[in-house]
């Protein structure tokens, strides 16, 4: 199993850190200087959603292996398999925090799957590395299991193969 992982989630679970710091030493000084109740009720759920975002951005990442792949992203995890990928392309909507090289999966049936938690801005050659390479494992897959469509035009054309060959029988 393959795994791309970007600097930046390292940059983002700091900052929610950070956040989340701040947020502690903001409500305990709210809540012993007056007593807020405002900050006793939001204080906690900041600190929590807080928590999640920086146990979250440590773990994104994609995981790919022959058969398909998890995107562990900020806000949902997502699984795919190869079968179900049209195209792997760079990006070509907008998406926070990318730069146009980040890998985009198009599945069938018309969705898509923007990875931006492995985008890095500061490194555009790291992210068409990971375009390249989840390219790769999709091309052995499609290799090793042809469409169906694919196996329809073998079949017809095995016939004509030994017609030419003089197998022909009139």
């Amino acid at each position: 199993m393959q795994v791309i992982s970007s600097p930046r989630r390292l940059e983002l679970a700091a900052v929610a850190a950070a956040t989340f710091a701040l947020t502690v030493v903001v409500m305990v000084y709210a809540i012993s200087a007056n007593g807020s109740p405002t900050m006793t009720f939001a204080g906690p759920v900041a600190l929590v959603f807080l928590g999640v975002v920086t146990a979250r951005a440590l773990r994104t990442r994609v995981e790919f292996d022959g058969e398909g792949g998890v995107y562990h992203g900020l806000v949902r995890t997502r699984r795919w398999s190869w079968a179900q990928v049209r195209v792997v392309a760079r990006q070509t909507t907008y998406a926070f925090g990318s730069t146009g090289s980040t890998p985009e999966l198009f599945l069938r049936g018309g969705g898509h799957l923007v990875l931006v938690g492995v985008a890095d801005p500061r490194h555009p050659a790291a992210e068409d590395e990971t375009v390249g390479r989840l390219r790769a494992a999709h091309e052995v897959y499609r290799a090793t299991h042809p469409s169906t469509a694919e196996q329809v035009v073998a079949l017809l054309r095995e016939p004509e193969a030994g017609e030419r060959g003089g197998d022909r029988r009139d």
